[in-house]
């Protein structure tokens, strides 16, 4: 493999390009990932000329498999995206790689030519845009999930909102899908994306219809939360149960649990029951380490006895 071809861990791209309707499936894709990758923002590009970007074969096979190599370039090729201004109500019509070469004079590279315009396309981030992981997105199996990853990555990072609206006949016009009422689009689209980012982006996607017309969807809300979230709340939640809890009852069960999974010495364990403040913070802390958010090296009892404050002079 080529030693100067080297992956970043993230992609940036315009949020032009995020909403933009395209036809091409998700090979093709991966493939444009892994060119958006090589773009370099503090390079200055000659804004008249086309650009070659040299994509290695072997790097390109790991995520596209050979057989559908020349069909998702191909696809790449001669698909247009369209990209929309709602505010200003125009769009416009673009082809990003009207040229291609594969393995051109026994290079072992597939050779995309950008045109200028393209390039200022791609390059044009502005003050908001939209930045995933690469790693995450080349994982999906689903154009649908591909295109949901984006949308909510761009929500975040620009919005920082873990909650938005979309309309339903936008997505479907963006995502260039048949599925042409909720409950399929449901089925094919969200279902899908939902699975696929709670087990390959550690993130949990809800939705539900926001604005109904009769019994015709409308628009879509969707509520974002990550695996860290949900890792608080379970602890809030814990702490909550705690401190509403008979104080006999919470004696009784933190001593089964230090029994069960810890060895503190006998002083230890009478200092913690005898403590409302060391009790809270026993019973926090092992929630803590129980929902994931502490992980332990070593020794659960040596961590908590430190946090605890024992065997400080």
């Amino acid at each position: 493999m080529d030693s100067t071809f080297e992956l970043k861990k993230n992609n940036y791209q315009p949020n032009s390009l995020t909403l933009s309707r395209q036809e091409w499936g998700v090979n093709e894709r991966k493939i444009l990932g892994l060119l958006i990758n090589q773009l370099d923002f503090n390079r200055d590009y000659d804004p008249e000329k086309s650009h070659i970007f040299k994509l290695p074969i072997q790097e390109v096979a790991k995520y596209v498999d050979y057989k559908y190599m020349k069909a998702s370039l191909d696809n790449l090729q001669s698909c247009k995206i369209q990209v929309f201004n709602k505010e200003k109500d125009t769009f416009s019509s673009l082809v990003l790689f009207p040229e291609y070469h594969y393995n051109r004079d026994n290079s072992g590279k597939i050779e995309m030519i950008v045109t200028n315009s393209s390039l200022v396309f791609l390059l044009n981030l502005g003050k908001e845009y939209t930045k995933y992981n690469l790693d995450i997105f080349l994982q999906f199996q689903s154009v649908f999930s591909q295109r949901m990853y984006e949308i909510v990555m761009m929500e975040l990072k620009n919005n920082h909102r873990k909650s938005f609206e979309y309309e339903l006949d936008f997505l479907q016009q963006i995502f260039d899908t048949k599925y042409n009422n909720f409950a399929n689009f449901k089925l094919r689209v969200l279902d899908k994306a939902r699975n696929d980012f709670f087990e390959k982006a550690d993130l949990i996607l809800n939705y539900e219809p926001a604005k109904k017309k009769g019994k015709k969807v409308i628009s879509i809300k969707f509520m974002i939360q990550t695996a860290t979230d949900v890792k608080f709340e379970a602890v809030e939640e814990e702490m909550n149960d705690f401190r509403k809890a008979d104080p006999n009852q919470v004696v009784l069960v933190a001593k089964d649990i230090m029994l069960r999974e810890y060895k503190f010495s006998r002083e230890q364990e009478f200092m913690i029951l005898n403590s409302p403040d060391l009790l809270t913070t026993f019973v926090e802390i092992n929630s803590r380490i129980d929902n994931g958010l502490i992980k332990i090296r070593s020794s659960k009892t040596h961590y908590l006895a430190k946090s605890l404050g024992f065997g400080k002079k």
